[in-house]
């Protein structure tokens, strides 16, 4: 019998979202993605060392990396989770309806009660709609949990069974704290803090 020799290559890029001069990266995707694939993945190769496996991470995507972990950069959608609930204007609160369920609706938002009755709440389809005025409608306690949902669902199985206190706000599902909102983007910087070290740990073990 013929021995196959399979590679398993994963290859993770994003582009390079930060403007230079801003300061600011203008998308959440490499922020959001590292507490689910990036994360998970190294994760998951540390669990099985005997199983040999290649990851191509960009250059674009490691400098990113970096910036968020050093706190040079932040993200538009960053600045508005950190905001408080209560003191968001009304085109931060547009803002938050309008982009804060970008996540894929059937694995990452309909699975979560509470998020989902917000996306219920909001509507499938915005395009043309007044945002500011259908912000109105929103408590300061629903957009608070429209904060923390936009960054809570989308922690992977790593960052859950690593931290137990993310699977306990799941749980709890709604009437979140703005503590609770400093507690999961603390976890959120720390995830993105251990990616990089992670993946060279697995080159140099081999």
């Amino acid at each position: 019998m013929k021995t196959v020799r399979i590679c398993f290559l994963w290859h993770m890029h994003q582009p390079y979202y930060t403007d230079p001069v801003a300061g600011s990266a203008s998308l959440p995707w490499v922020r959001l993605h590292a507490t689910k694939a990036y994360f998970d993945m190294a994760w998951l190769a540390e669990r099985f060392p005997t199983v040999r496996v290649t990851f191509n991470l960009t250059p674009s995507l490691l400098i990113q990396l970096k910036e968020l972990a050093s706190g040079s950069v932040q993200d538009l959608f960053l600045e508005h989770t950190k905001r408080p609930a209560a003191g968001l204007t009304p085109a931060e609160r547009a803002f938050l309806l309008r982009h804060f369920f970008a996540a894929n609706w059937s694995t990452m938002v309909r699975p979560y009660p509470r998020y989902h009755e917000l996306l219920v709440k909001r509507g499938a389809d915005v395009n043309g709609e007044d945002l500011e005025r259908l912000a109105r409608l929103f408590t300061t306690q629903e957009l608070l949990d429209l904060q923390i949902w936009h960054n809570l669902a989308w922690f992977g199985y790593g960052m859950v069974a690593r931290y137990p206190r993310l699977k306990a706000l799941r749980v709890k599902d709604r009437g979140f704290t703005e503590e609770e909102k400093r507690e999961v983007l603390a976890l959120q910087h720390q995830a993105i803090t251990e990616i990089i070290p992670c993946y060279r740990r697995l080159a140099e073990a081999g």
